[in-house]
């Protein structure tokens, strides 16, 4: 890989990190910092688990809303990542647990 390449892949994964934080930061001002604290590791599992059923739903012989079903699939993955994320914030061995 030359360094022009190097170039945009990087910033096509900063772009799709943003993305990504975008929703993370969502997620923070919806349901606030605690909420995450809260869940055990089965209520994870569940919690991914729901949203991958729902980007299954995109895919045939199923469909999403009224949009593309790719841009649905993308938003439903971008969501399962920016959860995964929150978990990993959670359980951040670098992160002094409160109490």
């Amino acid at each position: 890989m030359n360094d022009e390449e190097d170039r945009r892949l990087r910033a096509k994964l900063r772009r799709v990190i943003d993305e990504i934080i975008e929703e993370r930061d969502y997620q923070v001002r919806r349901w606030g910092d605690e909420h995450d604290a809260q869940h055990s590791l089965n209520d994870w599992f569940v919690i991914l688990s729901v949203y991958f059923g729902k980007a299954a739903q995109c895919l045939p012989p199923y469909t999403c809303d009224n949009s593309t079903d790719v841009a649905q699939f993308r938003k439903r993955i971008k969501q399962m990542i920016a959860i995964g994320a929150a978990f990993m914030e959670v359980t951040d061995p670098e992160e002094p647990s409160e109490g």
